[in-house]
């Protein structure tokens, strides 16, 4: 693209991404090397405790009602005409393209306002979804799920009383995020925090971040039911997060860098 258009083309993708939104992304994982087998041999008496007993939780949130629908439909419009713009090698070209980016503009906010979902439908799924992640102690059924594991496989003796090294699990963090849409599937990621930490002086000898990922449904699905089907995500993905985090932490099971997405769920 020339370099006088540039200015304007990009001002107006910035104003049109404005318009629509951004996309929640969940947690990055965070997967070093499993602890060394010295590292494990040191560890002694070992304690697994949760840091909160909830959850924190982030949505993607489709357009509430037409207003909304218009204002992300006119971005999602002016984006799309804009990729003709960057691809425009003559001058006249790309200008042609600049000047059709309000039409490409309101022809998908008159969608947009006609896609969306009625503002009182998305509120209330948002509610129900809200209220679930606050109510799964799933910071504590993960704890429990792990020592349960840790006691079931053998290997360390855990004891909560007197431990020598504290197996610490922070809050885990839900995500339903998606495709740039008015309604689109909503994919469950969750994360957790897991640290070795020496319980003498506090010092952490091992950390990493470990990820889940789940089916995908449209926010209205996943709140239907009171959220059954969230709620039923949820305590799987604790159960998952406890198996995987035992078996890198302790039997230096490796895990892959970008989880695997369920097959014959939308991408």
């Amino acid at each position: 693209m020339p370099r006088g258009i540039r200015r304007p083309v990009t001002l107006a993708a910035g104003l049109a991404l404005l318009a629509a939104g951004c996309a929640p992304q969940p947690r990055s994982a965070f997967l070093p090397d499993p602890p060394s087998e010295d590292l494990r041999n040191s560890l002694g008496r070992l304690a697994v405790r949760a840091e909160s007993p909830g959850a924190s939780s982030r949505f993607l949130i489709p357009p509430r009602g037409w207003a909304e629908g218009l204002s992300q439909g006119f971005g999602m419009g002016a984006v799309a005409v804009m990729g003709g713009a960057h691809g425009a090698n003559a001058p006249f070209a790309a200008l042609v393209v600049i000047a059709l980016i309000p039409v490409g503009g309101v022809l998908g906010a008159v969608y947009g306002a006609f896609a969306a979902l009625p503002a009182e439908a998305v509120n209330r799924a948002v509610a129900t979804l809200e209220d679930a992640a606050a109510k799964e102690p799933v910071g504590t059924r993960i704890a429990e799920l792990s020592a349960a594991r840790l006691r079931e496989v053998g290997g360390l003796p855990v004891d909560d009383s007197g431990p020598d090294t504290v197996l610490s699990i922070g809050p885990p963090e839900f995500v339903l995020t998606g495709a740039w849409s008015h309604n689109p599937d909503l994919r469950f990621f969750a994360t957790v925090e897991v640290r070795l930490v020496r319980a003498a002086d506090g010092a952490v000898l091992h950390s990493a971040v470990i990820p889940y990922v789940g089916s995908a449904r449209e926010l209205l699905a996943w709140a239907a039911s009171g959220g059954a089907a969230f709620r039923a995500e949820i305590r799987d993905a604790a159960d998952r997060l406890a198996e995987s985090m035992i078996d890198y932490l302790m039997f230096m099971v490796p895990m892959p860098a970008r989880p695997i997405i369920p097959s014959g769920s939308a991408p």
